[in-house]
């Protein structure tokens, strides 16, 4: 009779095994290579804010405040140049001939109304192109004049832009159209020196750069992976069957995201290399286990018997409390993270679970030589971790103070931690698109929309009621003059230009009407002259609601949430007539991101109590569950001190590293502590309960661990400053949470259970 506890005993299993997963990864690839990416911020927006729900309100009601695109071309003999102005007009003309283009404005299209004679008021341009020798005073009144200085010619009178807005409608490959039709435009116009900013552009440049990173960063970490396999184990299947496990793990978690999301956002992206990295480990303690075995029972199916029953249970708990880090991240509101969690937390247990079945089953079918390791090579870790034992006892109160002033130091860094978040931050330097928006910054009124949407409190008043007039023109005062807002336009811009009009140009007629004759006059020509659709844009029919749309500098998001504030308290104060609501998607990514920042620590909490929890029940003592979260809590404090002290931001791409470190990191405390009950029945006393643990489980938790830091240090490749951020923070997490295992860890079991027996 068989042994009950066996659970490969013959081949059959094995080859079953196998031709199921393989089986089953034919299946799948068919369905993962439907898989896109879906890259839109506003699928991070709290989708039942009412802050949301008010923008998509106020989108609908007039447009969109991110369909536009920013062209720049420069001409370094200067813009206000007959041949460059003719160039521009020419670029105009066809831009807005191109297919999804709605609207375009130009320096050569800008209008503005003037009285004459007889014929009355017209719409006059504000450059004389055909008139040469009029350049000289339209340069001087177009500098002179706010709405148009910073707004389309440039600061240093060398460049002008062109402001496109497109169909807001199209598909994300009809924008990549778009962008690619605008750029063979400029070029061949020979424009030379132009840039581009805009969502389409953002949006192009992300998606190329993701797909980019996705294969490097995924072919990194593997080239990575095989050298530290062939360094570690140095046989052929040892590197060839984890790498295949990976494969076909991944391809599982890919195409189950395919069928149940549809899409990859641009968090999603990481999850190829997350799972690489997070899935070697399984691989490694299962063919340490298995060199270990193998060299006691001299026989491979016993050993991979005994490696499945004694590594098993520890390898599940490990994968999950990694998902428990992941799924955390559920309580965050916001459907993209609650995927990105849910579908790594999915990966990492299928990875497990393709592990646990199908590298004992390659093992089985293999040549034993293949997989075992020479006793001479497992001494020299015992070199190694021997005297490393005796160390970590003979120094446990320089431990004890260093780590204490580590924790003292780390919490004056968290004091110093800031949320906040910039546009430009996810950038790399050495990319085109943040050199464009740069230029934008620099030159013009900014690259990020502010909005604003009013209503009018008495729906028997209109804009054309003096106080009403005046209030809205107050508030655009207050954005133009205080807030630093540029381009600023709305119903109010057109009151202005038509009163300096209606009274022969003059720049102090730039103003609303100060008596009701003015007023009445102004209503007069509005109503005769102006096109409804010229305005649908900035007010309503009926005229109860209204827009303000300006550009604003990168500030940041601190800086703007300060500038909001007081704007608000403005508001407060001065305007009653006028219900007054700041809006827009960058307005959204700034409430997103610090929401974010503050959720996460529900969902740290979260992972804190589940692992406590398992803990407990693993062992059956509270004492126990508590000491196994410090070696892991203190990494996190460490990492939140270093963001502090050195200035890395907290925003929605780097709080994740939290969750996510500390799901990864206890898995060396897990391996540690089972591996010291084990242990602890047949050891001498407690000190050599652990030291038999470190010895046999050290080796396993210093490669891993180097392994998973490596790995993410890959990430350093990205252009992406998020991503660039979250494998260097993780992988400081990784390196300090295994010192802290390894030094810390016994030291606190010890003075837990000084006092009591060996069982």
């Amino acid at each position: 009779m068989k042994n009950k506890k066996e659970i490969v005993s013959s081949k059959k299993l094995p080859w079953f095994i196998i031709i199921v997963t393989a089986a089953l990864t034919a299946m799948a690839i068919p369905r993962l290579l439907q898989l896109k990416i879906d890259y839109d911020i506003e699928n991070f927006f709290d989708p039942e804010d009412s802050d949301l729900i008010y923008y998509h309100q106020h989108r609908e009601t007039f447009e969109s405040d991110n369909n536009f695109i920013l062209i720049a071309i420069e001409n370094k003999k200067g813009i206000f140049n007959e041949d460059f102005l003719h160039l521009i007009d020419s670029v105009t003309k066809h831009l807005k001939d191109l297919k999804y283009v709605e609207n375009i404005v130009s320096p050569t299209t800008l209008k503005k109304v003037i009285k004459v004679p007889i014929v009355g008021y017209i719409n006059a341009p504000v450059i004389h192109l055909n008139e040469p020798e009029r350049l000289a005073e339209d340069k001087e009144i177009i500098y002179n004049t706010n709405d148009f200085f910073q707004s389309f010619f440039s600061q240093d009178t060398a460049s002008v832009l062109i402001y496109l807005t497109k169909d807001v409608s199209i598909s994300a490959s009809a924008n990549d159209s778009l962008l690619h039709n605008i750029e063979s435009t400029l070029k061949t116009f020979n424009c030379g020196d132009f840039h581009i900013a805009g969502k389409i552009k953002t949006q192009n440049y992300y998606v190329t750069t993701v797909n980019k990173e996705m294969k490097l960063l995924t072919a990194a970490t593997s080239l990575l992976l095989v050298l530290f396999l062939i360094y570690t184990f140095k046989r052929f299947w040892s590197v060839a069957v984890p790498l295949l496990i990976l494969l076909t793990s991944l391809i599982f978690t890919m195409t189950l995201i395919q069928v149940f999301i549809g899409a990859l956002d641009l968090l999603m992206t990481l999850i190829p290399t997350l799972l690489f990295i997070i899935g070697v480990s399984n691989s490694v303690h299962i063919l340490t286990g298995y060199n270990e075995e193998y060299l006691i029972e001299n026989n491979k199916y016993k050993a991979v018997n005994n490696t499945i029953m004694k590594i098993g249970k520890t390898t599940f708990l490990t994968a999950l409390t990694t998902a428990i880090g992941f799924i955390s991240l559920y309580f965050i509101d916001i459907p993209p993270i609650q995927n990105f969690g849910i579908a790594t937390a999915v990966g990492v247990m299928i990875t497990w679970l393709v592990s646990i079945t199908v590298l004992p089953s390659a093992i089985c079918i293999t040549q034993t030589k293949k997989y075992t390791n020479n006793l001479k090579k497992e001494k020299k870790w015992d070199k190694i971790l021997t005297p490393l034992f005796h160390l970590i006892f003979k120094y446990k109160k320089h431990t004890i103070v260093i780590a204490s002033l580590l924790f003292v130091i780390s919490v004056i860094g968290i004091y110093k931690l800031e949320t906040n978040n910039y546009v430009l931050d996810d950038l790399s330097e050495k990319s085109s698109l943040k050199k464009d928006m740069r230029f934008f910054e620099s030159q013009f009124a900014g690259i990020r929309p502010f909005e604003m949407g009013f209503a009018l409190k008495d729906t028997s008043l209109t804009i054309f009621d003096i106080q009403v007039a005046r209030e809205i023109d107050t508030v655009q005062y207050y954005l133009e003059n205080v807030y630093g807002a540029k381009m600023s336009y709305s119903a109010m811009t057109i009151m202005k230009e038509i009163n300096r009009s209606i009274n022969g140009g003059k720049q102090e007629y730039y103003r609303v009407p100060n008596s009701i004759q003015e007023m009445k006059n102004i209503k007069k020509y509005f109503d005769k002259n102006v096109d409804e659709t010229a305005t649908s844009t900035l007010l309503t029919k009926e005229g109860g609601k209204g827009r303000i749309s300006s550009k604003i500098h990168d500030l940041g998001q601190k800086k703007v949430t300060e500038l909001n504030q007081n704007l608000r308290e403005f508001l407060n104060k001065n305007i009653h007539l006028v219900d007054f609501r700041i809006t827009g998607a960058p307005d959204m990514m700034d409430k997103t991101s610090a929401y974010i920042s503050t959720q996460i620590i529900k969902g740290l909490i979260f992972s804190f109590l589940v692992v406590a929890l398992l803990m407990g029940i693993l062992f059956k003592s509270v004492k126990i569950a508590l000491i196994s979260l410090i070696p892991n809590v203190l990494p996190l404090v460490f990492v939140a001190g270093l963001m502090g002290l050195i200035g890395i931001d907290l925003k929605f791409s780097t709080v994740v590293i939290f969750t996510i470190g500390f799901g990864i990191a206890v898995d060396d405390t897990i391996h540690l502590l089972v591996r010291y009950k084990i242990e602890l029945p047949n050891a001498r006393d407690k000190k050599d309960a652990l030291f038999q643990s470190i010895k046999t489980t050290g080796k396993a938790l210093i490669i891993t661990s180097f392994v998973l830091s490596s790995g993410f240090l890959t990430f350093l490749l990205s252009d992406f400053s998020s991503t660039f951020y979250i494998g260097l923070l993780i992988s400081i997490t990784l390196l300090f949470a295994l010192i802290s295992d390894l030094f810390l860890l016994p030291i606190l079991i010890l003075a837990i259970d000084k006092n009591k027996e060996t069982k």
